[in-house]
């Protein structure tokens, strides 16, 4: 099943005991028990969440949720795979960054105080520098203002 498709149709194969890690990919996007739904991009589509686990995660969820009955929350600029990896991190700390959605994901992390992903996203951003890229690299920290991506880069790569 891809992390596109809703796992409602995985619900009648619970095993007990899951390992932890099957558990957290399990409640990703899922229908059952969700709390939330987020209407997600152009198309509205919907994706899956659980209020605990984000307003564990983030001070913006936390705010939105804690004094509101909100069930349905509308994110228009955002492509549903950006904000899909954005809750597989939150979820399960496992993300696929790559060189196209690097920005967005980090662009929308930081609005949704998510600094868990922020940091993945600095780190990747880390791991990427070489000695042929790293002005261009200096140059798109001013878009993510990393103290620690600059630091990394002023040391000498």
């Amino acid at each position: 099943m891809s992390l596109n498709d809703t796992k409602s149709s995985q619900n009648d194969e619970i095993t007990n005991p899951m390992p932890a890690e099957d558990r957290r990919e399990f409640l990703l996007n899922n229908e059952l028990y969700s709390d939330v739904t987020f209407r997600v991009g152009p198309h509205r589509q919907p994706i899956y969440g659980h209020k605990i686990i984000l307003m564990c995660s983030s001070k913006y969820f936390f705010n939105l949720f804690k004094n509101a009955n909100v069930n349905t929350i509308t994110l228009k600029t955002v492509e549903r795979n950006d904000f899909l990896e954005i809750l597989r991190y939150v979820y399960c700390e496992k993300i696929n960054l790559t060189a196209e959605n690097v920005r967005a994901i980090y662009r929308q992390s930081k609005i949704m105080s998510f600094e868990m992903v922020v940091k993945a996203v600095v780190a990747f951003l880390i791991q990427n520098i070489n000695p042929d890229n790293v002005l261009e690299k200096m140059v798109e920290n001013c878009f993510y203002q990393a103290c620690e991506l600059l630091t990394f880069i002023l040391a000498g790569t």
